[in-house]
């Protein structure tokens, strides 16, 4: 299986060029986004007949180093081996050159009309505005991708081919002297608006020079910067102010937040305190519960022992009263105090023999 002339794996679906050199799908779409993007910063007015002749189109990667001469891949060749974002960002790059010739057509038509308009001004006793409009046409065309404000629409900005804006900004480059003041101060590259302060890192978030001539007059770097130190810097102690009070509110938060903290621990120190101490009393009263449950099984054994000892002896004591009173009826002419002085000692005769068994 033959393998990307990119990533030099192998791959089973792909584009080839005309001297068949293979490019996996993934690689073909990385490759389409690549020359798209590089088209969009290319500055179509400075380039040469020969290199608008190729403007536009996906060439082989092995082309040029390479060698390989094959043709430009036809729409319908990327358009089956790339995603539908990718197909709309080569559609776009492919208008470039189309749009920016009729661009160049319109500029050469308003260009006549231009100095037919500034004829047109200078006779009706307006030169002045008739410099602006002829100093904006022909920045326009010496600064093509001049850019603006996005906020406030100053202009023209020109940042040549710089795309990063954030690499120099706010680059320390020397020292100058304030003429009016005789202070020598930092100089900075600043590439901020100069009217408004608004910045972007990214040239693309600018958007390209209206034409329009302004005719502000900003302050000098310095000017500027003690302008703005006037204006800002009561706002600043302002919120420095307020993040002091919130600091200060935010610690006074964090003391009650700590308080509570500790009162909860020791409300939880207290709880497991009053678990343990309930703890005891339950096993001491489970321990008493026990030892009432054992004294009471032994009261209730010593009075059915006492039960049985007291039946016995009244049976004894029964058995012992009945050959006493036989006897006792056998001698029919003994008194009735002689018969209850018998039973008395038959009674203690009884309660000496229980006494001895027990």
């Amino acid at each position: 299986m033959e393998g990307c002339v990119i990533c030099l794996e192998s791959a089973e679906e792909g584009v080839r060029c005309l001297k068949d050199h293979l490019v996996c799908d993934e690689c073909f779409e990385t490759h389409v986004n690549e020359v798209a993007s590089h088209h969009l910063e290319i500055d179509i007015a400075s380039l040469s007949n020969a290199a608008r002749a190729n403007f536009g189109q996906i060439m082989c990667p092995c082309a040029g180093q390479l060698g390989c001469s094959a043709p430009p891949f036809d729409d319908c060749s990327v358009a089956r081996h790339v995603s539908i974002t990718t197909f709309q960002r080569y559609l776009d790059m492919r208008s470039l050159l189309p749009i920016a010739d009729a661009t160049q057509r319109a500029f050469e038509d308003a260009t006549s009309a231009l100095h037919e308009e500034l004829a047109s001004l200078r006779r009706e006793g307006q030169p002045e505005r008739a410099g602006n409009i002829l100093l904006a046409r022909q920045l326009r065309k010496s600064m093509p991708n001049a850019r603006q404000c996005a906020e406030c629409g100053w202009g023209p900005m020109d940042f040549r081919a710089c795309s990063d804006l954030t690499a120099h900004h706010d680059q320390h480059v020397g020292q100058a002297v304030d003429k009016e003041t005789g202070e020598e101060r930092e100089v900075r590259i600043d590439n901020s608006c100069p009217r408004c302060g608004w910045f972007a890192a990214e040239r693309r978030k600018w958007p390209r020079w209206d034409g329009v001539i302004h005719e502000d007059i900003l302050a000098s770097p310095f000017e500027a910067s003690d302008i703005a130190t006037k204006r800002f810097m009561p706002r600043v102690k302002a919120a420095e102010m307020r993040q002091k009070i919130a600091e200060e509110r935010a610690n006074e938060a964090d003391e009650r937040a700590a308080t509570s903290e500790r009162a909860r621990e020791a409300e939880l120190e207290r709880r497991v305190q009053a678990e343990q101490e309930g703890n005891r009393v339950r096993a001491s009263i489970a321990s008493s519960e026990r030892a009432c449950a054992a004294a009471s099984a032994r009261v209730l054994a010593q009075l059915e022992r006492e039960c049985s000892l007291r039946r016995v002896a009244e049976e004894r004591l029964a058995e012992a009263e009945s050959p006493s009173e036989r006897r006792v009826e056998t001698a029919p002419h003994t008194s009735k105090s002689s018969l209850s002085a018998v039973r008395t000692l038959a009674r203690i005769e009884a309660g000496r023999r229980l006494v001895k068994v027990s």
